[in-house]
This record gives C-alpha cells, sequence and structure tokens, in this order.
C-alpha cells in the first residue's frame, strides 16, 4: 500500500511544529495540574502511550508518531516552566491552526485534531486528582479541563 508522504506538504518548520505539538500539547496539560511524582509518571507514561503505533492510525498520525519517536521529542520542554510551556504550545496550535486547512484534505485534518484532542484527554486522565490518597473520583481537574479547552480552541479556533 502507498501512503502519501504528508511531510512534503509542510515546510520543514511547520513539520518541525506539527511533530512538537502533540508532545507540547501533553506536557501543558500534565503541568497544568501537578499530580504528584507518582501522577506526573502515570500521565507521562499515557503520553508516550499515545505516541504507540496503533493499527487504525491515520496514515499522517503513523507519519507524526514515527517523526516524534525518532526526534526523541519528549524531554527537551521540561526543562521549562509551566508558563512558558503553556505560550510556546498555544503559539504553535495557532501557526497550525492557519497552515493546516491549506496543506491537509479534510479527512487529514479532522484525524490530526482528533489526534490531539485525545492525547491530552488521555494524559489529563492518568493520574487522580485531589481527595485524600487519590479518593477523589474524577481524574481531569479543573485546571486541566480548562487548559485541554484553551489549547483545543488555538488548534480549531471553529
Amino acid at each position: 500500500m502507498n501512503t502519501p508522504d504528508y511531510s512534503l506538504n509542510f515546510s520543514a518548520y511547520e513539520w518541525e511544529e506539527l511533530c512538537e505539538a502533540p508532545v507540547l500539547a501533553g506536557i501543558t496539560v500534565m503541568d497544568a495540574h501537578p499530580s504528584g511524582w507518582l501522577g506526573s509518571l502515570e500521565e507521562l507514561r499515557s503520553l508516550k502511550a499515545c505516541l504507540a503505533p496503533v493499527p487504525d492510525d491515520h496514515s499522517l498520525i503513523v507519519e507524526v508518531k514515527k517523526s516524534i519517536l525518532a526526534q526523541d521529542l519528549i524531554g527537551p520542554e521540561r526543562q521549562k516552566s509551566f508558563a512558558e510551556i503553556r505560550e510556546r504550545t498555544l503559539q504553535v496550535l495557532r501557526n497550525l491552526s492557519a497552515v493546516l486547512p491549506d496543506r491537509l484534505d479534510e479527512p487529514s485534518q479532522t484525524a490530526y485534531l482528533q489526534f490531539i484532542k485525545n492525547l491530552m484527554e488521555r494524559v489529563a486522565d492518568a493520574a487522580r486528582e485531589g481527595g485524600i490518597l487519590g479518593s477523589q473520583t474524577q481524574n481531569i481537574s479543573p485546571q486541566e479541563r480548562a487548559v485541554i479547552e484553551e489549547l483545543s480552541r488555538a488548534l480549531d479556533p471553529e
């Protein structure tokens, strides 16, 4: 089966941002409401799991995941403050929202938007938030929910 090389639709900088965005979004959600050492570990595991190949992935998502894993993009952003990561993530997502309609067909664009939104939800849901000894039943904190909504609007303003 011949799959398109989606990276050819983008400049090198745009492709870098396309691959960086899921990692940045996941890290921003993780840092929105720190979950302690164990919770952060669970959220990081969830982020990495979201990047694992899935047989039903759209071919664009397969290519993005391969590029993320080849470049080992998960580490460097962890050294920055939440405000810095959030601002960088918002800028990348806004940049992408401006170019995606011109670079991708509708199914590819939808697959990418859904990939990022699902990734953020899974990362936020990975650690139990609040309560005594994790007794709270809601895994996604209000801070994480607010960040997910903000990032989703930046990527898909409609």
